[in-house]
């Protein structure tokens, strides 16, 4: 399982209230791979309500023999509360087939800020055919640069790490995550933005 690896390549461009973002990303080995294509769409209906809906479309092979492909829809929806909260409403793979590879299912997240250098996150995720998910994480900024990470949850990822540089327009994450398939993985990214 080393050579297991998932990589992602995306960009977005923001058009007026909206924004419209493409992705693709890999995941497996020399025996199996998934590769999707993502096509994101999203829009501020107001200064406190936002939706969003993603069309991916999903690529399995295994051994390099056979492969199968199947274009699945996602929904989601942001609202701002009070106090600096705020609540995300997700659906992936609605209309389609739950079957394991593709999963099916819905989440939802509330974020909120104790204080101005720190936000704390709670998340409930259900996916069809398996028990009901809780996270939580936090997120603390120290100055303008430096951002420290930390999350648990009930899913396959048990405990993450992380940490964050930002610097002239370009971000560094870095996290440390423990799998209870995978042991110890790493992530890795680096964002830019203007």
């Amino acid at each position: 399982m080393a050579a297991l690896d998932t990589e992602v390549t995306a960009v977005s461009v923001r058009i007026g209230n909206g924004a419209v973002g493409l992705g693709y990303s890999v995941f497996g080995f020399e025996l199996y791979r998934e590769e999707q294509l993502i096509l994101a769409t999203a829009y501020r209906l107001s200064d406190r309500l936002g939706i969003g809906v993603t069309t991916r479309r999903l690529m399995m092979t295994a051994q390099g023999l056979f492969g199968r492909g199947w274009t699945v829809f996602d929904v989601g929806m942001q609202a701002r509360l009070g106090g600096g909260a705020h609540v995300g409403i997700r659906a992936w793979n609605v209309g389609g087939m739950a079957i394991a590879l593709l999963g099916q299912g819905g989440s939802i997240g509330v974020a909120f800020k104790p204080a101005v250098f720190l936000t704390a996150v709670v998340e409930m995720a259900k996916e069809a055919g398996t028990p009901t998910g809780v996270g939580v994480g936090g997120e603390y900024k120290t100055g303008k640069f430096l951002i420290l990470r930390v999350g648990a949850g009930g899913g396959p990822e048990r405990t993450a790490m992380g940490v964050g540089i930002r610097r002239l327009g370009a971000t560094f994450d870095y996290a440390a995550l423990y799998h209870i398939i995978l042991g110890v993985t790493h992530r890795v990214s680096i964002s830019f933005s203007r």
